[in-house]
Parts: structure tokens; C-alpha cells; sequence
């Protein structure tokens, strides 16, 4: 699933699982609502580890994520690269993790690439 340049989407109840890329890539969206979804076992690209059950990339606004499991990636359950601006996430009542069985994923990885505010 992909969202890419938009605003204030809202997902929930949803069950994303076996999918060979991200769970769901969010690029360039603002305040992404997730509440209530299970991802299970999507990223498959462990030579770069830029796949993840949740992928983020150059978010802005606040962000929340309530009541969601993200588990048994191959590489990075949660991944969230701000790049410039001023954005929030808050994750409550969610978990995270762990790694798919002989993987050596991240649980939650920020990996910041640019000015924040």
C-alpha cells in the first residue's frame, strides 16, 4: 500500500501481511492517522534496509499510530525518515516487534537525513 503526497489519511482496521516491499509506505504525507491494523511479515529487502512493515519518509505535521502490532519483518518494523520540517509521531497502545525468526531487524528506526525543527 502507498500513499505519497497527501493529507490527513486515515487508516484502520486493516491487515497487511506477506507483502514483498512495505506494509505501507507514507512519502512526502501529512498527518497520517493508523489505528487498529496488524502488518506481519513484509519487507523482504534486507541488503539495503529500506523496507518495513510502516515506512515514512519526509512526513510532516503529527502523526499517530494507536492500537497497531507491527511484527516479523525481515528488516525494520517501523521506519521513519524525517528529512526536513517540523513533524511528530506519537505511537500509543501499539507494538513493535519482534524481528522475523534469524533476522536482525529494528524494532522502531529513526534515521534522520536532514534539518528539523
Amino acid at each position: 500500500m502507498s500513499l505519497t503526497s497527501t493529507s490527513s489519511p486515515s487508516l484502520s482496521l486493516i491487515n497487511v501481511h506477506d507483502a514483498a516491499g512495505n506494509g505501507v509506505l507514507a512519502s512526502n504525507v501529512s498527518s497520517l492517522t493508523l489505528a487498529n491494523s496488524i502488518f506481519v511479515n513484509n519487507s523482504d529487502d534486507i541488503a539495503t534496509n529500506n523496507e518495513a512493515n510502516l515506512r515514512m519518509h519526509n512526513m510532516s505535521g503529527t502523526s499517530s499510530v494507536t492500537g497497531s502490532v507491527f511484527r516479523e519483518a525481515r528488516s525494520i518494523n517501523v521506519y521513519w525518515t524525517p528529512t526536513a520540517g517540523t513533524m511528530a509521531m506519537n505511537l500509543t497502545a501499539s507494538t513493535v516487534g519482534p524481528a522475523a525468526a534469524g533476522e536482525l531487524g529494528s524494532g522502531l528506526l529513526l534515521n534522520s537525513t536532514g534539518p528539523r525543527t
